[in-house]
């Protein structure tokens, strides 16, 4: 990717930390916001963020526009990652957190190790934009896959807790 846009490992290490950073800030300002503007409201704005960012990077030609791309892909995942959490502890029985929690961060983990391992494969094939095509693609279709999906919060009966 580097390679592909002519920038520097500085400029390489700054397109990384782009996206972290924004994350890291906007998690908090987010996960508060939803209290006032609705956390399901917040979590699809976020989904487009993402969306959005990461078309910015897929459509980069230059170092710059790639740090904007991650930037706004940053303050999409970071909303996504903390609005999560909170919906997660929204419907699920205090009891039963600590055992869901594990659950879903597993599959996290997995799903994790599994986009390295696919994005490592792809980049050796594809130029840097490769990779975030894919990553619209499978964003898009969680968002599209949203509005056909149950309401949770109404649907309890599936969390009830047994040792």
């Amino acid at each position: 990717m580097a390679h592909s846009l002519g920038s520097s490992t500085f400029e390489t290490f700054w397109i990384s930390t782009s996206y972290l950073l924004s994350s890291a800030i906007c998690q908090p300002v987010i996960a508060s916001a939803g209290r006032y503007f609705g956390n399901r409201n917040l979590l699809l704005t976020s989904v487009v963020f993402f969306i959005t960012g990461t078309t910015f990077c897929a459509l980069a030609h230059s170092f710059a526009t790639m740090v904007v791309g991650r930037c706004i892909q940053g303050i999409g995942g970071g909303g996504v990652i903390a609005l999560t959490q909170v919906i997660f502890s929204d419907i699920v029985p205090l009891i039963c957190l600590p055992h869901y929690y594990a659950m879903v961060l597993g599959s996290w983990a997995v799903g994790a190790s599994l986009v390295l391992y696919l994005v490592a494969l792809s980049s050796s094939k594809a130029r840097g934009g490769g990779v975030f095509t894919s990553t619209i693609l499978s964003a898009s279709l969680g968002f599209l896959l949203r509005f056909f999906s149950s309401d949770l919060a109404t649907n309890r009966a599936f969390l009830s807790y047994t040792d």
